[in-house]
């Protein structure tokens, strides 16, 4: 029987696995493991996203866009990956918002080059782009 079990909609956080929208993650020793496909699990090396979304939110900055960000909208798989770096946790999770399409999480942190900022992240089941930064209007910044 699970210790730890935080069962939200999409989103189940059992002991240190991670499931949202289907897309299920732990980490083993210096490994992660993850779902590829039809339940089956491989060990993949750590691969970190900050870096990548801050990329992103970083260029909204050069071109004055900072400001229109609403959220960063993610896959479901991104989201997996944010859990395992550590970026996603379980205070997060309990005080995310939860819909039937959609799961967002609040006061996400992230080093930018005009310094920490704290950007709500909004994960569905199946996105456009895998990293995007969303407007309040759902547009693409």
């Amino acid at each position: 029987m699970a210790t730890n079990l935080i069962k939200k909609g999409a989103l189940t956080l059992e002991d240190n696995t991670i499931s949202i929208f289907d897309h299920k993650g732990y980490i083993d020793g210096k490994y992660w493991v993850m779902n590829v496909f039809a339940g089956l699990f491989a060990k993949v090396a750590p691969a970190p996203v900050h870096g990548d979304i801050s990329e992103i939110i970083n260029q909204d900055i050069v071109d004055g866009n900072f400001e229109k960000i609403e959220r960063v909208l993610i896959s479901p798989n991104v989201a997996v990956r944010m859990y395992l770096e550590g970026m996603i946790n379980r205070n997060h999770i309990k005080e995310a918002e939860f819909f039937d399409t959609k799961v967002i999480f609040h006061n996400i942190s992230f080093n930018t080059t005009d310094g920490n900022k704290l950007i709500d992240v909004e994960v569905i089941e199946r996105p456009e782009n895998t990293i995007t930064t969303i407007d309040e209007m759902g547009k693409i910044v």
